[in-house]
């Protein structure tokens, strides 16, 4: 994330929906045959929501959602200064944690909070809980449940790089991917049947994507949130959509 430093040192502005596009754009770029990224409805743009949501895994074993609020390091303070902020318009506002929370509870998600990140003094000792070697450079895009973020808002001093990236269940991004672990959690079929665990954070899989994001595949445009998937009582959505199909990376 060299570009966030670049960003801060001309003054430009660089937030979190810029990287995130940025890293859209990339990913179609790549025009990588299992990972397919969703133009959700329009009707819904407004309403608040989620900055992403990925569906991972497979139709063989199911598929893990991950509702997901992106957060930008604040270079200067080493903090994240909007952990908790409120959105929507009065007297509906609600704060971003609650909105996610309540989101991942009303339709089975793994609540996460991404951080992208330039902390050039990290170290393997107090930041890195992947099983693979230390790479400093894929701190530059990480991920914690939201309990972690629950914690470090009600503690003093706590919404920093190093606070947050202390916990051991905040990793880089890759790793959602690539270690053993997840790999693992996708393949569990257990939890097609009954609730499962991540780091604390409870979730429903679901057995088989609806026919509308079968759909939305080919096309690229999700025309509507199908209702067996979405809790149209709670009215929220997410702005993006990501399905990354892990049996046909393999």
């Amino acid at each position: 994330m060299d570009r966030i430093n670049s960003a801060d040192s001309y003054g430009t502005i660089y937030g979190e929906e810029t990287i995130t596009d940025l890293i859209l754009l990339e990913l179609a770029r790549q025009n990588y045959f299992n990972i397919r990224i969703l133009q959700t409805p329009k009707p819904f743009e407004a309403i608040k929501g989620t900055d992403w949501e990925w569906f991972v895994g497979s139709n063989n074993f199911g598929w893990i959602r991950y509702a997901i609020h992106a957060k930008k390091l604040d270079l200067s303070t080493g903090r994240y200064k909007i952990l908790s902020h409120k959105v929507g318009k009065p007297p509906k506002d609600e704060y971003q944690i609650k909105v996610l929370r309540d989101f991942a509870h009303a339709n089975g998600a793994v609540p996460l909070n991404n951080f992208y990140n330039y902390f050039p003094k990290a170290t393997q000792a107090d930041h890195w809980h992947c099983q693979q070697d230390f790479d400093r450079e894929l701190l530059g895009w990480t991920f914690t449940p939201l309990k972690n973020v629950e914690k470090a808002i009600n503690t003093r001093g706590s919404r920093t790089f190093d606070k947050i990236h202390r916990f051991s269940s905040t990793l880089p991004i890759r790793c959602l991917f690539k270690c053993p672990f997840f790999r693992d959690l996708y393949r569990d079929t257990t939890t097609l049947s009954q609730d499962g665990d991540f780091f604390g954070e409870t979730f429903r899989k679901v057995a088989r994507l609806s026919n509308e994001f079968i759909n939305a595949r080919e096309i690229g445009i999700l025309q509507y949130f199908p209702h067996e998937l979405y809790n149209s009582q709670v009215g929220i959505y997410p702005k993006r959509i990501a399905i990354i199909d892990l049996r046909l990376s393999e």
